[in-house]
């Protein structure tokens, strides 16, 4: 089991709705922005939130889906991903970060 969720994030960049644990942190990004269903990583919560998800009309998930994509495409654009990693690691290397650009001049 992965800790990310790609293959919901590439289900999300592809205009669909997406069903994922709570345990990813993706989870939390399609259930804010109202592009898919957190649901319990347990298999009883999991069945309920995909049967949740199959009475909706296709409008409804047209619509979720529609957010999903715009939801990846922020999320997951290469400036995004790139300064989400930066604000992750930068604080963590700045010195040795500056160290290496000053010795490749």
């Amino acid at each position: 089991m992965e800790s990310f969720g790609m293959a919901a994030a590439e289900a999300m960049a592809s205009g669909l709705p997406v069903l994922v644990s709570d345990k990813v942190p993706l989870g939390r990004w399609a259930e804010a922005a109202h592009a898919g269903v957190m649901a319990p990583n347990r298999v009883d919560e999991f069945a309920r939130a995909a049967q949740g998800l199959l009475t909706l009309p296709r409008e409804a998930l047209l619509a979720m889906g529609a957010r999903a994509r715009q939801c990846a495409a922020s999320r997951f654009e290469r400036r995004a991903t790139a300064r989400m990693f930066l604000d992750c690691v930068g604080p963590l290397c700045s010195g040795r970060l500056i160290a290496c650009q000053t010795s490749r001049e």
